[in-house]
């Protein structure tokens, strides 16, 4: 793209009196503009980026086969209504009226609209599981909007929505969601962390949110040692694991199983209860926090073998189909150890968030210990998923067919905040010279910055070789042809954030040479000028 057919906005207004970093970049860098309170237009260089992070996130839903779909903004009232979720929702709603009088609500979110459809298309428990998704624009009509994007009334999601008919198929779906959750995030450089959330408006069973620090500080997650993977044979007891492995038992959680006829929320006769290795359960005292009756049975050894398929020793809390309950002590462990619920393996180094998803967390051993999360603040919540059962489908009467009987459609749901999560993005990579983009989601690949672009033949001649040259290999490619003093070029280039810049000259070029600035580290090297091309190519071999 030619810098001369394509505006860019950038703003010499430093906007000091805007205290978010995301927001007053995304200003000067020419991303967005404000149209009204809440409410902005993204511009050339912030669709771009729009465009890169939206493909990328259904690059991986699809790769779960996820199917895309798109709904309709305005949505009836009355499904709100049947829902029940009318009478419960705040003043954050925004609605419109038509010609006929009749009421609609600009979706915040879409759950009674995709679970109309699924009750009009879907009746047989064969067509399950299924996920559908889209990408759109929500809205909010939010008490106090600012940050920019971050709290506006109008807003861009991912949200999707799994059906089932059980609840085992609705963690299985719920898991996978929360890793692809991680590798999209993981793939964006974006440093987060996971916590177990309220259910709030939208409701259900269990709710997590993704976060993203403000500042991009790894000091916290530098903190997570590496995952091992280790087989240690003939061990039959915590005690001779904490000794092989010559660690704490403190260091390692201990899984108790349980067998109640009450466990009616939980879907399962089983649940697994994890404590610290140290610690003891009193089943008298988890009998009145869980609401069970007396007694409360172990499972036998036949249910571990034969109903959770373990072969093991030592139960750990890998891969267990059955519904899970941590004490405030095991969330609050870090690098632990546990079984990996196959024969001789286990697993060193584990962290809640890291490795695994955060399950229901209770006082299991009747302590006075809280569970530390890691903070929200300073952070800014990116994604959040839930585990919403019958909420919907329940009030909405929604039905499927299985072995000649009805069951009610259990459901999840699953957000990210596309918008929100470019301006995290920004929090965590900038500097005094503006916003430092990781490569996979930069507005541009390469920046070609020429120095007397038009009374230089010279570099007039290598920059249309080189411009042309990444087109062909199809690097996204962003030529500053206007005419600017190169102070203010580079000034541009730097607040937008392109990556990989390439400064042109007439006496590099006579030494043979092409200077190379990476934006990410702020650092210049000469380049042959012959091999210019090809050194770029191995620069951004992987997001091409």
């Amino acid at each position: 793209m030619r810098i001369t057919k394509y505006p860019i906005f950038t703003s010499k207004n430093i906007f000091s009196n805007i205290e978010s970093t995301s927001y007053r970049l995304m200003l000067r860098s020419g991303m967005i503009r404000k149209s009204s309170k809440g409410i902005y237009i993204w511009l050339p260089i912030g669709i771009r980026v729009l465009n890169k992070v939206i493909s990328l996130i259904k690059k991986y839903m699809n790769s779960i086969d996820a199917i895309e779909l798109m709904m309709p903004i305005m949505q009836p009232e009355y499904l709100w209504k049947k829902s029940g979720r009318l009478k419960i929702s705040n003043l954050e709603i925004m609605s419109v009226i038509d010609r006929k009088q009749i009421k609609y609500i600009l979706g915040p979110t879409n759950e009674e609209v995709i679970l109309n459809l699924v009750h009009n298309e879907i009746h047989s428990y064969k067509n399950l599981p299924t996920i559908f998704y889209q990408i759109q624009y929500k809205f909010r009509d939010e008490i106090r909007p600012c940050l920019g994007v971050i709290r506006s009334r109008e807003f861009i999601m991912k949200d999707a929505y799994s059906f089932h008919s059980n609840k085992f198929s609705l963690q299985k779906t719920y898991n996978k969601i929360f890793h692809l959750y991680k590798k999209i995030f993981d793939c964006m450089k974006i440093n987060f962390f996971v916590a177990q959330a309220d259910t709030g408006f939208i409701g259900g069973d269990i709710s997590h949110e993704f976060y993203a620090r403000k500042i991009n500080n790894f000091s916290e997650t530098k903190n997570f040692k590496e995952l091992k993977l280790i087989k240690i044979p003939n061990i039959n007891s915590i005690d001779e694991l904490s000794n092989k492995l010559h660690i704490s038992i403190k260091k390692i959680v201990k899984v108790i199983i349980i067998r109640n006829n009450n466990l009616l929320k939980y879907n399962s006769s089983l649940l697994a209860l994890v404590i610290r290795a140290d610690k003891e359960l009193n089943l008298v005292y988890i009998s009145k926090i869980l609401n069970l009756k007396l007694p409360i049975k172990l499972a036998t050894e036949n249910d571990i073998k034969h109903i959770l398929k373990i072969n093991n020793s030592i139960i750990g809390v890998l891969n267990l189909s059955i519904p899970i309950i941590i004490d405030y002590d095991v969330a609050n462990m870090k690098n632990f150890v546990t079984s990996n619920n196959i024969h001789e393996e286990y697993l060193i180094n584990v962290n809640w968030g890291k490795d695994l998803i955060l399950p229901e967390i209770k006082n299991l051993c009747n302590k006075n210990v809280n569970f530390n999360n890691q903070t929200k603040n300073d952070a800014i919540e990116i994604a959040h998923i839930f585990q919403l059962g019958t909420k919907y489908s329940h009030p909405m009467k929604v039905y499927i067919k299985k072995d000649n009987n009805k069951t009610e459609l259990i459901m999840g749901c699953y957000g990210i905040g596309i918008t929100r999560l470019i301006a995290a993005v920004i929090e965590q990579n900038n500097d005094q010279y503006g916003i430092k983009w990781p490569p996979m989601i930069a507005p541009f690949n390469v920046a070609l910055l020429p120095i007397n672009f038009y009374s230089s033949i010279e570099v007039k001649n290598t920059t249309e070789y080189i411009y042309k040259k990444l087109l062909y290999y199809n690097v996204d490619t962003l030529l500053y042809d206007r005419k600017e003093y190169f102070g203010v070029m580079l000034h541009d280039i730097e607040l937008i954030g392109i990556p990989n810049i390439l400064i042109i000259s007439k006496s590099n070029l006579n030494k043979g040479i092409i200077e190379y600035k990476d934006r990410i580290n702020n650092t210049i090297i000469p380049v042959n000028s012959n091999n210019i091309v090809q050194f770029l190519l191995r620069r951004i071999k992987n997001i091409i």
